[in-house]
């Protein structure tokens, strides 16, 4: 068997044959590498399953983790295995993915239980910081969540509802244009629910004149280019809207036939244009 195995190996086996397993450890330390053969080999020449395993505490490299468990568990058994190696080692060390959830959770391997997504067990004992973005949206712990993660499902009524509730409409305004300006229909119903005209005119104003309150809003805040171009003339204030001079009041009023309101605002081609002849006259004065 010895014959088989690979030079470090080799020579781990022949320091333990010639000095003892304390210098099979220094090599280990050093960086040479450890599999189970050597292991094996080691059980052959007589070391106690303490001095084995203070070996494999020195353990910089080895070859399989799944290997390795197995054989450990094998050796001491699945219990002790695991024992050893929550007390010896960090949580990120690469046999802790597999010990059973049930393991995890006793020994509070609340890093390994996250990696596996084990947010029921993580719910269980609080450990809300450590839970996936889907375990906490079904937990209903938005605070947690938007602490970490910030953004929001556009249909999940219930989060809309939390935010709005607790008044994060910062959060929601955020959340707004979604992937690449696609406007999630749910939300923008949400936000004429609660009146939050503010957020839909500054991102997608249109949206606001299919509802009467949209328009209110619209002329509150003199919006007049979206009103003109919903074709909604009769909402317009043509007089102010062609005096504010933004956007293109003339051609809209053009569009609309508002000869009086043109002929008021003194847009004398416009008037000609149109053989509005009498208003073009009147216009000038």
């Amino acid at each position: 068997m010895v014959d088989s195995l690979g030079n470090q190996e080799q020579i781990l086996l022949w320091v333990a044959g010639k000095y003892d397993i304390k210098h099979v450890s220094r090599l280990l330390a050093d960086g040479y590498t450890l599999t189970t053969d050597v292991l094996e080999v080691l059980c052959f020449l007589g070391y106690s399953s303490e001095q084995i395993l203070d070996c494999l505490k020195s353990c910089r490299y080895y070859i399989d983790a799944k290997l390795l468990f197995d054989w450990l568990c094998g050796f001491i058994g699945q219990e002790k295995t695991e024992a050893f190696l929550i007390s010896e080692f960090e949580e990120d060390f690469d046999l802790f993915q597999y010990f059973s959830l049930e393991s995890l959770e006793k020994y509070q391997c609340w890093n390994e239980l996250a990696r596996r997504k084990a947010d029921d067990i993580l719910f269980k004992h609080e450990q809300y910081d450590k839970m996936s973005p889907e375990g906490l949206y079904k937990y209903k712990l938005f605070d947690e969540y938007f602490k970490k993660y910030g953004h929001i499902n556009p249909e999940d009524n219930a989060a809309l509802d939390y935010l709005a509730q607790n008044g994060h409409w910062d959060i929601i305004q955020a959340n707004y244009n979604l992937l690449g300006n696609i406007t999630n229909q749910n939300l923008l119903n949400f936000l004429v629910k609660h009146k939050k005209f503010d957020i839909i005119a500054k991102q997608y104003p249109i949206y606001l004149v299919k509802c009467s309150e949209g328009i209110e809003y619209l002329q509150q805040q003199k919006r007049y280019f979206i009103l003109a171009e919903a074709k909604l003339y009769d909402k317009v204030d043509w007089d102010d809207y062609l005096q504010s001079g933004k956007n293109c009041p003339v051609a809209h009023a053009e569009e609309a036939q508002q000869w009086d309101a043109l002929m008021r605002n003194h847009k004398h081609l416009v008037l000609l244009r149109h053989f509005k002849l009498w208003r073009f006259i009147k216009s000038f004065f």
